[in-house]
């Protein structure tokens, strides 16, 4: 989910590999880019359909053989042949193979629940970009072919005209001659300088113009320059002093991610901040400047952010307590991981999809302005032990708490009308669960894998789908309230310790699934919806009972009984 920049920037890393190599070359290495796309692409997909840990383990180990192949590939052509590279054509048919496809997610179907009551718990990462976005950028450099008009100074500037198109020099401390007006894509890409002087004549930075020149410490950007290329500065893994001149309006996507960079000022010329732009770096604090109108997903993504600052004359951006903000604070745009306990503000109307997801929070409260809180809004967020949901909620969305493994209790307020499906999936200490009088369903896989020791459902509850309690060890006992008219195939499968089950009202024969109350556990018997068809409303109770098997012998089981 969020944190395939992290991959997509792998592929980037591929794709440039492969502008760097020999023209013969170019096609084994567009493949094999191919490939690495594809495996990820999978991979995803079968995160994002709740496939299996073992299908799921398997295509990760397929895409690190994959990745090993990638690197073992250059090594091997690296060595002397770093200035090479392929014609546009073929670095372009790469990039555009390598792309990660974004899969679908796709809700548990009904009739299957208890086999797909398994969902992949998500590691993703707060506001990283999306695959499809960061990945049309970020994988197409495209070298500058030489041409008739190409020439090389003794110095190993290889110029196009003004355009510096490569370094091929050995001089670890470069000047850029004066006259350059652009620093062309892959110019000094895996060099191995260590500080370049860029002069007031150049007024753009190529895509992936010092891609993994991982040498380069320190780069002071002029104010003649107006764009910062994608990917200019990406994997330069010793640069962690950069200035950058109050003339550039835009910082590509990937700009400086994965640099050492610890802090840095945005000038004021700057408009725009890409996808990735300064993901994982080791910044600690940003200062947004007023003309920023457009910030990327995971533009400042990095585990040691702490807090991010708005100038209070941005009309699109604004910031309280370390945490970015749209303008009107109606929607959260970053937030700091080091930030663990959140009051959304009452000018919020819902928690968008994928709010929260795996944040470091450990407490939030919800406000009533709050209406919704949407897919995902904070899934696999493990250190969560608290939440305050407002009387304003309406509805809790697709996993919305899926994978909070901390989280300890949950009132669902009396205006939600739905709980949906896997909303609470495989909360593991989830130990009590009050429902509003306002809901109507219970969602397939809803409370799943939780840690729930009893259950009362209220009687407004119509309807428990496929799966809701499935896997619930510890639950011992539940009540399911007048108003239930069906309940679903392994509503309660594999709840191993349930001992009593109290039913109020009526469910015909047709509505109340045959597998509902199954076990996969030999010593206890699946028959408690055969009692209550023929004995009705009432409380059941799990008790020892000895059965003689067709050869004879004596077993003691745990059958149900009517109290």
């Amino acid at each position: 989910m969020k944190h395939a920049i992290k991959t997509v920037l792998l592929v980037s890393a591929l794709i440039a590999v492969t502008a760097c190599n020999k023209n013969k070359e170019s096609a084994d290495v567009a493949a094999l880019a191919r490939q690495l796309g594809e495996m990820q692409a999978k991979l995803e997909a079968a995160e994002k359909a709740d496939a299996g840990a073992e299908e799921i383990e398997r295509l990760k180990k397929e895409l690190e053989v994959q990745k090993e192949r990638a690197e073992q590939r250059r090594e091997r052509r690296e060595g002397g042949e770093r200035g090479n590279r392929p014609r546009s054509s073929e670095t372009e048919t790469a990039a555009q193979t390598a792309a990660p496809a974004t899969a679908t997610t796709t809700a548990p179907a009904k009739s299957t629940a208890a086999a797909t009551a398994t969902p992949a718990a998500s590691t993703a990462t707060t506001s990283a970009p999306a695959v499809g976005k960061i990945g049309e950028s970020l994988t197409t450099p495209t070298a500058a072919t030489p041409t008739a008009s190409t020439t090389t100074s003794a110095s190993g500037f290889q110029m196009s005209g003004t355009t510096l198109t490569k370094f091929t020099g050995t001089s670890a401390n470069v000047t850029i001659p004066d006259g350059v007006t652009s620093i062309g894509e892959l110019a000094f890409a895996r060099s191995n300088i260590t500080s370049v002087t860029i002069p007031n004549s150049v007024t753009s930075i190529g895509k992936n113009a010092f891609y993994e020149a991982k040498a380069l410490s320190s780069v002071a950007i002029p104010a003649s320059v107006t764009s910062i290329g994608d990917s200019a500065f990406w994997g330069c893994t010793s640069l962690s002093s950069v200035t950058i001149g109050n003339g550039v309006k835009s910082i590509g996507e990937g700009a400086f991610a994965a640099t050492s960079l610890t802090s840095i000022t945005i000038p004021a010329s700057v408009t725009s901040i890409g996808d990735g732009a300064f993901f994982n770096t080791k910044l600690t604090s940003v200062t947004i400047p007023a003309n920023v109108t457009s910030i990327g997903s995971g533009a400042f993504y990095g585990d040691r952010l702490t807090s991010i600052t708005v100038d209070a004359n941005n009309p699109n951006y604004s910031s309280a307590d370390g945490i970015l903000y749209n303008k009107a604070k109606t929607e959260f745009v970053i937030i700091p991981p080091s930030i663990t306990n959140i009051t959304i503000p009452n000018s919020f109307t819902r928690i968008g999809v994928s709010a929260f997801e795996g944040s470091n929070i450990t407490s939030v409260t919800i406000p009533n302005s709050v209406t919704s809180i949407e897919k995902e809004a904070f899934a696999n967020s493990t250190k969560l032990t608290r939440v305050t949901i407002g009387n304003g909620v309406k509805s809790i969305g697709y996993m919305a708490f899926q994978g909070c493994t901390s989280l300890a209790n949950i009132t669902i307020p009396n205006n939600v009308t739905g709980i949906e499906d896997s909303a609470f999936f495989g909360c593991s200490s989830l130990a009590s669960v009050t429902i509003g009088n306002g809901v109507k369903s219970i969602g397939n896989i809803a409370f799943a894998g939780s840690g729930l020791t009893s259950i009362t459902i209220p009687n407004n509850v119509a309807s428990i789908e496929s799966g809701a309690f499935a896997d619930c060890a510890k639950l011992t006992s539940v009540t399911i309230g007048n108003g239930v008219k069906s309940i679903g195939e392994d509503a309660f499968r594999d709840c191993t310790n349930l001992a009593s089950v109290t039913f109020l009202g009526t469910i015909d024969n047709a509505n109340f699934h045959n597998r509902a109350f199954g076990s996969g556990g030999s010593r206890y018997s699946d028959n408690l919806r055969a009692k209550y068809l023929a004995g009705g409303p009432g409380t059941y109770k799990m008790s020892p009972n000895t059965v003689t098997s067709p050869g004879g012998r004596s077993q003691l089981v745990h059958d149900w009984t009517k109290q």
